[in-house]
């Protein structure tokens, strides 16, 4: 029989471990990790072909050469001076217009929705595991969506 103090203590020790193994469920590969603003490449592609969403691919032109972007994304470089206007421009001025953003594996894309929400632009998606997959989700390329050659001279 267990005494009083060492029940509580094995009761926690259950507890805590049902919730790591609970969280690392959520955290295994091809699984959607609970964030807000979030969009799955599937969804995106869905979204970019019927013309409900503006897919922008945010990397760098050497990535967008590696392994192409996605068919129906704009290539528009994050470090490109003048970003927020160039990307104003191809929303025809309309802050609310829905835009997702991919990058490699969706940390760029993160860090660049919250900046642009914060600048003004109201419907900002960031891609899921971006072109080539997170630690969390599949990417575009994982999943086999399409792809374009894209290379710009240098």
């Amino acid at each position: 029989m267990v005494s009083n103090g060492q029940s509580g203590k094995a009761s926690t020790l259950i507890g805590r471990r049902i919730l790591i193994g609970s969280a690392a469920i959520l955290l295994l590969p091809g699984t959607k990790a609970p964030k807000n603003n979030m969009i799955s490449p599937d969804d995106a592609f869905r979204g970019a072909t019927s013309g409900r969403l503006l897919l922008i691919d945010i990397r760098r032109p050497d990535e967008w050469c590696e392994t192409g972007i996605a068919r129906p994304a704009t290539p528009l470089d994050m470090r490109r001076a003048k970003f927020d206007e160039i990307l104003l421009s191809l929303v025809g001025g309309n802050r609310a217009r829905r835009i997702a953003l991919i990058c490699a594996s969706g940390g760029r894309s993160s860090t660049l929705a919250r900046r642009l929400r914060s600048a003004g632009f109201a419907n900002i998606l960031d891609v899921s595991g971006g072109m080539k997959g997170g630690w969390y989700s599949k990417g575009w390329i994982d999943l086999g969506l399409p792809l374009r050659k894209y290379c710009v001279a240098p």
